[in-house]
């Protein structure tokens, strides 16, 4: 039996506005590499308590009609502004059919690259407070966590990546989780050479301890990667 599709009609109050009045600029980085994007208001603040403030109350974005990012970059806001007005991440950069005639150094970048972008945006999303796309780009992140070499190994965010994400990221950050859960995946002799040879979060560095500690202790092997998947909830709010 079909499941009951959803209604067509909604409240008046939710309908977005396409008029000249409801499209908002925000002007993201500096000169000379500032990049002015438009967009709807509704969407914007639909997703986004940082948006939603900016652009109510006494604030001069909202008579302006004008948000400026000045420490973001326009790359990373543009992938944010495709998953508002979307839902989907352009991030990857070669089809399946490419990806498997690479060698290992080259899928491994090519997933470094993906991660790299995923990550930025989540960071992003942080900042803008929008729940609904870190709870995306946590999804994407172990999605590509699943793709494996010929030889069945994956390609994992690098130390220096993960360690990026613990310095962009708050106490608590379900991105935190997850990277920490990840790099629990990579081999420990690669993890201490890693370690030892690098200048690493400090907190990354304690939080991965741990959890290698945990796996000792509880004698149960690192926790696969499709357990995480399957547990992906855990890495959302």
């Amino acid at each position: 039996m079909a499941e009951p599709k959803k209604p067509l009609h909604m409240c008046i109050s939710k309908r977005s506005r396409f008029t000249a009045p409801s499209i908002v600029k925000i002007r993201v980085g500096t000169a000379p590499n500032c990049v002015e994007f438009a967009a709807h208001e509704s969407f914007l603040v639909t997703r986004s308590e940082f948006f939603r403030r900016a652009l109510n109350g006494n604030w001069e974005e909202a008579e302006s009609r004008i948000v400026k990012l000045p420490d973001d970059v326009p790359e990373v806001f543009g992938l944010y502004l495709n998953l508002v007005y979307t839902g989907h991440l352009p991030t990857e950069r070669k089809s399946q059919d490419a990806i498997v005639a690479l060698d290992w150094a080259g899928f491994w970048q090519r997933a470094n690259d993906e991660y790299t972008d995923l990550i930025n945006v989540y960071v992003l999303a942080e900042k803008l407070q929008d729940t609904v796309s870190k709870n995306a780009t946590v999804v994407a992140i172990v999605d590509v966590a699943q793709l494996v070499w010929h030889d069945g190994r994956p390609a994992l965010p690098s130390f220096r990546l993960a360690s990026k994400g613990f310095d962009e990221t708050p106490e608590g950050s379900q991105l935190r989780r997850l990277l920490i859960e990840l790099s629990g995946n990579v081999r420990l002799n690669h993890i201490i050479l890693r370690v030892h040879n690098y200048d690493f979060n400090s907190y990354f560095v304690k939080d991965l301890a741990d959890r290698l500690d945990r796996n000792f202790q509880l004698r149960s092997g690192q926790r696969d990667l499709v357990a995480i998947k399957a547990a992906i909830q855990e890495y959302m709010e």
